[in-house]
């Protein structure tokens, strides 16, 4: 191979663990047809038996590739990309696209002839999309639609609601059954999208929020509600924030904190409300 195609295999065999097994079981595979090919055939051999050795190669290079097919075009087809509690991956995707998948999430990638299919099963991800005008990309949580050409987008799933953020381009959000009451979302909106359907999802602007603070691993509050902070920082440490005050938890709060030290978090509160702080197993306590 070339640099250009090592670095290509390369890449393919970073995005998911299982692509390296696929490979070893293709060399395996290639590795009798080989095998095969270079068994002599004999001195004494007359023209019928070399039509029958003939035969029986091609029959078992033919077995030999269908059993390479069977093992390898599963996971070619698709990848399965999951994030344990406080991991953030970014990933190459074959198209040239680029998916970065947030904390504990789980997204499956499946590409076919006419469409760049997607689906989020849990958590976030944010994509930058390759432009491919003759294959739109499709991402999909629950009932929820959104499709682009080529732009840069998240898709978070809240529970039974999706939220999408545009960050570059234009996508199209709808509900299944229901895509001639798609919502266009332009750079710099969202919109939310209950399910069920409580209204038709309207979009409004991100102003000076910035929502995907995390893909750098911070987070960003802008007037967020202690609880709604502390809810954010557990999405991503095994050491939860429990906010055992509620008058504490209505405390709004704007700043800046790493997402992997909620101690930090905690003793800020801690500093503005006057609340007391403890540390205590795998838990910060606010009261």
């Amino acid at each position: 191979m070339d640099d250009a195609q090592k670095l290509e295999l390369s890449q393919w065999l970073a995005q998911d663990s299982r692509h390296r097994g696929a490979l070893f079981r293709a060399q395996a595979g290639l590795a009798l047809v080989e095998a095969a090919a270079d068994e002599p055939a004999g001195p004494a051999l007359d023209r019928g038996n070399r039509s029958s050795n003939r035969l029986m190669a091609t029959a078992v290079l033919a077995a030999c590739l269908a059993t390479i097919l069977v093992l390898v075009w599963p996971l070619l087809s698709a990848q399965q990309i999951r994030t344990d509690v406080g991991e953030i991956r970014r990933v190459t995707l074959s198209d040239g696209s680029v998916a970065m998948v947030n904390s504990k999430s789980s997204l499956e990638v499946d590409y076919e002839e006419a469409v760049r299919q997607l689906s989020l099963t849990e958590g976030e991800a944010w994509f930058k999309v390759s432009t491919d005008t003759k294959r739109p990309f499709v991402v999909a949580a629950g009932d929820v639609r959104v499709r682009a050409t080529g732009t840069a987008f998240s898709v978070r799933r809240r529970g039974l609601a999706v939220e999408v953020v545009v960050t570059d381009g234009t996508v199209l959000v709808w509900r299944t059954g229901q895509r001639q009451d798609a919502v266009a979302v332009a750079a710099g909106n969202a919109t939310m999208v209950d399910s069920p359907p409580r209204s038709k999802p309207v979009t409004v602007p991100i102003g000076d929020r910035d929502l995907l603070a995390w893909r750098e691993g911070g987070l960003a509050l802008n007037e967020m509600t202690v609880f709604e902070a502390a809810e954010e920082f557990n999405r991503y440490n095994i050491a939860k924030i429990e906010i055992a005050n509620p008058r504490i938890g209505q405390h709004t709060m704007t700043g800046y904190f790493q997402l992997d030290r909620p101690d930090e978090f905690s003793q800020a509160v801690s500093d503005v409300t006057g609340a007391r702080f403890s540390k205590k197993v795998n838990k910060y306590v606010i009261e």
